[in-house]
């Protein structure tokens, strides 16, 4: 499907390979090239310089549209936001069931409901990938590498609403621009496309009235109209890895790198109607991450250190035996803007673990639960009822509950993450040699193995909860598995 612009009253859609249209929804990507270099230089015996740079383009996931070829018929409860009830249960489709049309009906297709399409300029997703780095070597079995990587994506999915409010008139709604919300709430005038026969299947055939904030939209015959894969998205990562190699002989391997990054991305709108440009800190940025592991092959049995001529028996009781293990450590992601409020001032306290005697709540708390009334200021006397503790201090508030109809602006960041994380894991395996290359491994692994838990689901964002801006203690908040040890074989050959 694509839309089809034929004035403010209609506008409508056209569909894929009907009346000369094009049989695709966009157009081949021909020019998708995939090129990659890479470059290490040796200074000397012990320096390496490397850097590579590589563009990758992602598979295309266009959705399909059934539009036209499959119908709903909506149950109406009422047309006037709750006053008067409409459609009753003796009779929930007073019009009938509306039946598919196919492409027969042209661009009345989905008259008052809420169309959607594909960008038809879409283009393929791509991302550019580069690093540069230096590895030393520091005396016989140590070695340190120190690298930038970096990465940009470009024309990632995004979506729009063409078909919003007219932004003028959902301001004098907008109690922070000087409107009253009662203006769009109570806000209905004569549905003028009540009994049309095209409108069959949505609230606008059988409405008397209707909002007239939706008579203010582009296509005021329908509701809203989605456009998605837009192309206006990106991200944009820059990072500094150490990574540190130490080997002693055989036996014992050492590993760690730690990782300092940023990620950033943009595309689409905070706020549609209002026409506020998104651009923040992605929700996956971790700013620190550090791993340490190790693997110690245990120097018993034949060809090892001790008891290295031993007989076959002896050393299928000795040998072979491996421990590993891996510590992770990373700073938490960023705690997403609350939809329902608007940001006043840095949220982030010090986190804290609280437990409230009297409410029994025993939390993590990560931030600020002042928030003001929408109809307030902050700083003032005007916070709604939703703290954790009686103690807590609300001089000054974080967030506003946001008022219908105001804008959605764009945080970059609230100045929150969730908890660290850390986590510890083993495993200690006996390998068997059971015929020429046929290798037998016995496994005993442990996830978790101080049994420490994580608490990453995300603090409450429920403007009036007592727990807003905390995460309850417990196995709703847990984020990963308790103690796991497990039994595994491997054949290798």
């Amino acid at each position: 499907m694509r839309v089809l612009s034929s004035g403010k009253l209609m506008g409508g859609v056209t569909f894929v390979g009907v009346n000369g249209n094009p049989d695709t929804y966009y157009a081949a990507q021909w020019k998708n090239i995939q090129p990659r270099v890479g470059v290490a230089y040796a200074l000397n015996d012990k320096t390496v310089i490397r850097g590579g740079f590589g563009q990758m383009f992602r598979n295309p996931i266009p959705g399909g549209n059934t539009m036209g070829w499959s119908s709903s018929t909506s149950y109406n409860a009422t047309y006037d936001g709750g006053k008067t009830p409409a459609d009753t249960l003796t009779n929930p489709f007073p019009s009938g069931i509306v039946q598919p049309t196919g492409s027969s009906t042209g661009a009345l297709t989905n008259l008052g409901q809420g169309p959607w399409f594909i960008n038809p300029h879409y283009k393929t997703p791509g991302i550019w990938q580069y690093s540069a780095g230096v590895q030393r070597a520091f005396l016989k079995d140590d070695t340190v590498e120190v690298s930038y990587v970096g990465s940009t994506s470009f024309h990632q999915d995004s979506s729009d609403n063409i078909n919003h409010w007219d932004p003028s008139y959902q301001a004098t709604c907008n109690v922070e621009m000087g409107g009253a919300a009662s203006v769009c709430n109570s806000g209905y005038v004569t549905n003028p496309f009540q009994n049309i026969s095209a409108f069959k299947g949505s609230g606008y055939y059988s409405a008397s009235t209707i909002q007239y904030g939706n008579l203010t939209r582009p296509y005021m015959a329908f509701g809203d109209i989605w456009e998605y894969q837009l192309n206006d998205g990106r991200t944009w990562y820059n990072s500094l890895q150490v990574t540190g190699i130490h080997r002693q002989g055989k036996n014992l391997t050492l590993h760690g790198t730690w990782t300092w990054s940023k990620l950033m991305r943009s595309g689409g709108y905070a706020d549609n109607t209002y026409r506020i440009k998104s651009r923040s800190l992605d929700g996956g940025d971790i700013p620190h991450r550090v791993t340490l592991s190790g693997v110690y092959l245990l120097p018993l049995g034949r060809g090892r250190a001790v008891l290295g001529n031993s007989n076959r028996l002896v050393d299928t009781a000795i040998g072979g035996w491996e421990f590993g293990a891996l510590y992770v450590y990373q700073t938490g992601t960023p705690w997403g803007m609350p939809s329902s409020l608007e940001y006043l001032n840095n949220p982030s306290v010090s986190r804290t673990t609280t437990y409230n005697s009297k409410s029994g709540y025993n939390m993590i708390v990560g931030a600020n639960g002042c928030i003001a009334d929408p109809y307030h200021v902050a700083g003032t006397s005007d916070q709604i009822s939703n703290n954790w503790t009686a103690s807590h201090s609300c001089s000054q508030s974080a967030f506003r509950v946001r008022p219908q109809y105001a804008v959605t602006g764009n945080v970059v960041y609230t100045g929150v993450r969730l908890p660290s994380y850390n986590q510890f894991d083993t495993n200690l395996s006996k390998n068997f040699a059971v015929y020429n290359n046929l290798k037998l491994q016995l496994r005993l692994e442990a996830f978790n193995v101080l049994n420490h838990p994580l608490w990453q689901v995300g603090y409450d964002a429920t403007a009036n909860s007592p727990t807003f801006g905390a995460i309850a203690k417990g196995p709703s908040g847990q984020s990963n598995l308790p103690r796991q040890v497990q039994l595994a074989v491997k054949l290798m050959w």
